[in-house]
Parts: structure tokens; C-alpha cells; sequence
């Protein structure tokens, strides 16, 4: 565990800590999210282009979800909300091919979330544990911890595996980078150069695989799909997308590579803005992929 330094607590003032782990600092307050929070803090903490969420694709926080209820068995979860794609491969006994949400609130939870796991295929985006006398926090795939009651210690330790797993993505992203160099020969002009990272799949593209990145799903990771340049004449599909950020309109350029997509920053692109890029792949594309660096 880290060190945990308290930022501000004057008096009326809501608190601010800051949580050292080994690779990156955790940025976290007691205050409620949208009464409590300055709006200049807000305004920073979504516009600094080093400063990202804890984000989290739907399959992980399935795999976060099954492990608080292996370490913890006697814990409830009383509300979850979960989804299900158009094109999810997630088997599914009730008519796979439609989209749904659920949402629920009830001290069988866990029951209920594993009936219509069964049922409909779904993958959590909201969850809430409660365990009697020592913790109740809830977890979003948007990277928003809520505790209600417990140690902040317990918490990071249960939802430690997810920092590590994020930490890996994060040592991917920071190999690549994005710079201009100015040309002599072009009057002094500057020409772009972009260092690209990578998501590294378990089978090459597909044809599926592009048109989902054409699809509504990059909304829910806040993108919108600038243009795509697309090529079936080879036996893999080729590609060439540009995704631009809902919020600072920084572009990213993603480029089919094999059976990996090479991810190219641009001037604005910031680490928020790549890590919903890798959960975006992960979730929709392919759930084993991992982020690895360009050699």
C-alpha cells in the first residue's frame, strides 16, 4: 500500500487526499461529486491532459466483481446496473442479438445479476458490495469509486487488481508520444511525428471488428468517430480510423497492424483519452487484448 497525504482541509472545506501507489498518484475526495465539487477543481481534473480516470471496461468489472465475491463471500451487492451490446459474443439463453439494459436494486443482487447473466448475456457497469461492519462502495466502468462507509485502505485493496491491470496500460501508452520537427527545407515549417502504442488482439481484425468501430458503442467512451478509411482487398480487413474526444476534441488515430491496432497520439491526446481507447477495444473487440509497446 501507499502513502496517503491529506491536500486540504480547512474548516467547511470538503477534503482532497492523494493516494501515492508505486506508478501514478490516485486523486480522490469525501465530498459528493456534483454538490461538493469546486468547479474549478472539476474543470482541471477533466481538462489537464495528464490527469485520466480510473476507467474500467465491462469485463473487468465482471472479473472485479467475481473476485470481491471469492475474497468475500458473505458480501451483498443491493443495486447493479448491466448491459448488453448488439454485438456481444457473450452467450446469452434469450435472444442474443438484442440490446439491454438492466437495473436493479434488492439485497439478492448477487443472485438476480448471475440469473440474468445467464438469461441475457449482460456485463456490469454499476456495481454496489456491502459487507456488514466493515465496507459499502460502489464502482462504475467510468472510473467513480463511491465510499459509503469502511477504510479507504480496505477498498484500494480490493479493488487493487484493477489498479495493477491499469498500470500495465498506462506503461504502454507512456513508450508512445507526440512531437513536431521543424523542416529546413519546407520554410521553416513543422511536420508532425507520431509515436504509436499498441493493443495487441488474439485474432487479426475481422470485418465485425470494424464495423463496431463504427458503431454507436464508441459513445459509451466518450469518441465520436471523425472518418475511417477501410480496405477488404487483402484477407485481413485494413483500417484506418480517426476517433475525436467528446469533451476536448482531441484526435487519435488508430491503424490495423496484423493482428494488433497501433494507436497514434496527436498533439492533444491525453491519458484520459487513451485509456478509453484501450477499454473500448478490450470491451467491444476482443477481452484478452493487452496494451504493449511499438518496437
Amino acid at each position: 500500500m501507499g502513502d496517503l497525504l491529506l491536500l486540504n482541509a480547512h474548516q467547511l472545506d470538503i477534503p482532497y487526499y492523494l493516494y501515492l501507489s508505486d506508478e501514478f498518484p490516485i486523486w480522490f475526495t469525501t465530498g459528493r461529486k456534483t454538490e461538493d465539487m469546486p468547479e474549478t477543481i472539476d474543470a482541471y481534473l477533466k481538462g489537464h491532459r495528464s490527469i485520466g480516470r480510473l476507467w474500467i471496461s465491462k469485463t473487468e468489472m465482471e472479473n472485479l466483481r467475481q473476485r470481491i465475491v471469492q475474497n468475500y463471500p458473505d458480501v451483498i451487492m443491493p443495486y447493479f446496473t448491466a448491459t448488453r451490446s448488439r454485438h456481444s459474443e457473450i452467450p446469452a439463453d434469450r435472444r442474443p442479438r438484442y440490446e439491454r439494459t438492466f437495473q436493479y436494486y434488492g439485497k439478492d443482487g448477487l443472485e438476480t445479476f448471475n440469473e440474468i447473466k445467464y438469461e441475457y448475456g449482460v456485463l456490469p457497469t454499476n456495481l454496489k458490495f456491502q459487507k456488514a461492519n466493515e465496507f459499502k462502495f460502489r464502482v462504475t466502468t467510468r472510473g467513480v469509486f463511491t465510499i459509503k462507509n469502511g477504510g479507504l485502505g480496505e477498498v484500494l485493496r480490493v479493488i487493487e487488481d484493477s489498479i495493477d491491470r491499469l498500470r500495465e496500460v498506462k506503461q504502454a501508452i507512456d513508450t508512445s508520444g507526440f512531437k513536431r520537427l521543424r523542416n529546413e527545407f519546407a520554410g521553416g515549417q513543422t511536420i508532425p511525428e507520431s509515436r504509436p502504442w499498441a493493443v495487441q488482439l488474439d485474432s487479426p481484425i475481422t470485418e465485425e471488428d470494424v464495423e463496431l468501430i463504427e458503431s454507436e458503442e464508441l459513445e459509451e467512451w466518450e469518441f465520436n468517430l471523425g472518418k475511417i478509411d477501410v480496405s477488404f482487398d487483402q484477407e485481413v480487413p485494413q483500417f484506418k480510423a480517426e476517433l475525436i474526444d467528446d469533451r476536448s476534441l482531441g484526435k487519435t488515430i488508430l491503424r490495423s497492424h496484423n493482428d494488433s491496432i497501433r494507436i497514434y497520439p496527436r498533439e492533444h491526446t491525453g491519458i484520459d483519452q487513451s485509456v478509453r481507447v484501450f477499454e473500448f477495444i478490450n470491451d467491444q473487440l476482443d477481452p484478452e487484448s493487452t496494451a504493449i509497446q511499438v518496437n
